[in-house]
């Protein structure tokens, strides 16, 4: 019996270089004879990452893609060979296509499987983290700019089972993926409502329906709310790898979500660069993001705890709350709540929603429902009682290690672990990860029934219709 990564592997298998059972990297089928041929042109982007597939690919002619670019065929496995595409995942098989010949980004790599061998099983084993990882390791070249070499590729070995055999495991993966496809898309619908009841509990917040009062809030300007608005610094950073715990870093945009700061989004400072510990973050400070992409621009989240050496970027604000007029928690919920976004949504300004930007001054415009201090206590608390429906509904379920180098046993399926992965088997169609979400655990461990959530969601959406 032989073995791989010290697994062993049924007697009738065996262990093959991916050079020996795939040409890599083929030479370009020169029978065009026109440049006016219509070709079927695959960008980068059109290739979705974790073995997603490919999305609908681009049209051009071979006049202009023939040089430069490159090409490959229905059936080939395309791998990404840049960072961080990568590491991503974005290999797939290509599917059939309509034009005549298939070329794309100068940064695949292309496996075309011999005769006996499923391109599938190469483009799951390429897929598996273990083998990104070796590929990682491997890359060479400037930041930003790292590469797999052809070389990786070539000593690459693989487990192998006959032909058939291939055919059946990959089979029953394909016949779980589809099991896990409905699953995610019922979970998408699940989030789509939590979604929804989110919202109408922040709006219920600030108008009062959560505590019964009604009366006793007053509109004030945001500026009179704050101190210390202010902005971050945003040097050129090493975008190659993760910052370490203890040194300094700065913080991505992505790093301020809607109630939620994740400290681990961050990029570490160069070396020889000096810090500048008055930006550091500390818990307490109320952070927004200034500018980016509409739907981006204007998130707000409390920090309650953080990693040391974070600072923020200058496309963050930060700000106090004067805590005799309003408590951080309180502001926290209203700058997330249907109206206030609403509010803040009209202060920005921009040529396009690609790229928008709050100012200072928009910003302190921005009306903020102020009830006293005690009852923006029992809100706080309420809204806790309400989101603790959605503690681990909202929660994404982790990826999984993708193996082809084990064999189901006769008679049973492989057990599925959970995992977010598009399935890169299904030719053009693509597939939505799901999202990750805020998990609040509710006061003093207590929880609220789920099955309560829809009526709750609908008598909400009703009332703030």
């Amino acid at each position: 019996m032989s073995e791989k990564n010290g697994e062993e592997l049924p007697a009738h298998w065996m262990v093959s270089l991916l050079i020996d059972i795939s040409q890599v990297n083929p030479r370009l089928d020169r029978s065009i004879e026109s440049d006016d041929v219509v070709v079927d042109f695959v960008p980068m982007r059109a290739v979705e990452p974790e073995g997603g597939g490919l999305l609908r690919p681009e049209v051009s002619t071979y006049g202009k893609v023939k040089k430069g670019y490159t090409a490959f065929q229905s059936g080939d496995v395309i791998m990404a060979k840049i960072t961080p595409c990568m590491e991503n995942g974005k290999t797939c098989v290509v599917p059939e296509l309509p034009g005549a010949a298939c070329f794309g980004s100068t940064e695949f790599h292309v496996v075309r499987a011999e005769q006996g061998i499923d391109p599938r099983w190469i483009a799951n084993y390429l897929l598996q983290h273990s083998t990104r990882h070796a590929a990682q390791r491997q890359m060479a070249g400037g930041v930003g700019q790292m590469r797999v070499p052809a070389s990786f590729l070539d000593g690459l070995g693989l487990p192998v089972p006959p032909t058939s055999e291939q055919s059946r495991i990959l089979d029953a993966i394909d016949e779980l993926l589809s099991d896990l496809d409905a699953g995610v898309a019922a979970l998408e619908r699940v989030r789509a409502k939590l979604k929804q009841y989110r919202a109408a509990v922040l709006m219920a917040a600030v108008e009062g329906a959560l505590t019964g009062d009604r009366t006793h809030f007053v509109d004030t300007p945001l500026a009179v709310l704050i101190e210390g608005l202010g902005q971050g610094w945003s040097p050129k950073c090493d975008l190659a790898r993760d910052p370490y715990d203890d040194e300094w870093a700065i913080i991505k945009t992505t790093a301020v979500q809607s109630m939620k700061y994740v400290d681990g989004e961050a990029k570490p400072l160069p070396v020889g660069l000096a810090p500048r510990p008055h930006i550091e973050i500390k818990p307490g400070d109320m952070l927004m993001t200034r500018k980016g992409p509409r739907q981006r621009a204007g998130v707000a989240c409390l920090v309650r705890e953080t990693r040391p050496r974070r600072m923020i970027c200058d496309t963050v604000y930060r700000f106090h709350c004067k805590t005799k007029l309003v408590q951080p928690d309180y502001l926290e919920l209203a700058l997330n709540s249907p109206r206030v976004v609403a509010a803040i949504d009209r202060k920005k300004s921009g040529i396009n929603d690609s790229g928008v930007s709050l100012t200072h001054f928009k910003l302190g415009e921005v009306q903020i429902p102020i009830p006293p201090l005690p009852l923006q206590a029992s809100i706080v608390e309420a809204v806790e009682d309400q989101l603790s429906v959605i503690d681990h509904s909202s929660n994404a379920s982790p990826p999984r290690e993708r193996s082809v180098s084990a064999r189901p046993k006769p008679g049973n399926k492989p057990t599925p672990k959970p995992s977010h992965r598009a399935n890169n088997l299904r030719g053009l169609k693509g597939r939505n990860k799901p999202a990750r979400g805020r998990a609040q655990s509710a006061p003093g461990g207590r929880s609220a029934a789920p099955g309560s959530m829809a009526t709750q969601t609908q008598a909400l959406k009703g009332r703030y219709k």
